[in-house]
């Protein structure tokens, strides 16, 4: 048997039954959205922490890295100055060794024109050779030569020795006007070539040329330096032709 209804129930009575259930659930709902909103928020404070550690490492290890470039560079920078020093010593010595070749070189030429020139030379001795040590019997240089233009006639032609020769040579400070014709023809010129020949048949050019560019200026070393490149190195008499064919005036020598 149902319950009689209560007809004396009010419209807030009513509105009380109804809203009240409704409301406790709203509010349960309302909740859970609440803590799963709270637990996903932490969650994410919880990986932007993770990500901001890891940033922090990353920094580290990049700082490091950075640091190894730096000293790694300040390593190459110091090896490269090193060796740029290095280099430039090495540059300097090879400099300052040629400097001093040429140097030396310049004082043996010296060395060896004044000896040439100044030493006294003994009846019999190969003229213009100062290592030349064997005596010679005087008729082995003797040579037909006119004693001066002005006194040379037809058919006037009288021995002299190396010495006499030498008397009607010019002085040393004349022979750079030496032009390759002239009354001493090239006596001391085919003397000198001469002697360095017989002595030391493997001498070196400069010790030919050396002198050449005391006396002729240049142009008996340019012509010597040439003739030898075409034909390579000779004997005496055939030097001998080749010299009084470029610089002799004809006279028979």
């Amino acid at each position: 048997m149902s319950s009689p209804i209560n007809r004396n129930i009010t419209p807030t009575q009513i509105e009380h039954n109804f809203v009240t259930p409704v409301s406790n659930l709203n509010s349960d709902a309302l909740w859970l959205q609440m803590s799963q909103f709270a637990e996903q928020t932490q969650n994410q404070f919880a990986e932007v922490e993770a990500s901001h550690e890891r940033m922090k490492t990353l920094t580290a290890s990049m700082g490091e890295i950075v640091k190894t470039l730096q000293e790694g560079h300040a390593k190459l920078r110091k090896a490269s100055e090193e060796t740029k020093k290095r280099l430039t010593l090495v540059f300097e010595e090879k400099h300052h060794r040629k400097r001093d070749s040429d140097f030396l070189d310049q004082d043996i030429n010296k060395l060896f024109y004044v000896y040439h020139n100044l030493k006294p030379q003994p009846q019999g001795h190969v003229m213009g050779n100062p290592y030349h040590q064997e005596d010679i019997k005087p008729d082995a240089m003797l040579v037909n030569k006119p004693r001066s233009p002005s006194q040379c006639q037809d058919g006037d032609n009288k021995s002299y020795s190396e010495k006499e020769a030498l008397k009607h040579l010019p002085e040393a400070s004349s022979w750079p006007k030496f032009s390759g014709t002239g009354e001493y023809d090239c006596i001391e010129l085919i003397g000198y070539i001469h002697g360095l020949l017989i002595v030391v048949p493997s001498i070196p050019d400069y010790w030919i040329t050396a002198r050449h560019n005391k006396a002729f200026e240049g142009h008996a070393s340019i012509w010597y330096t040439e003739v030898k490149e075409i034909h390579g190195r000779r004997n005496w008499p055939w030097w001998k032709s080749q010299i009084i064919q470029k610089y002799s005036n004809g006279t028979s020598i």
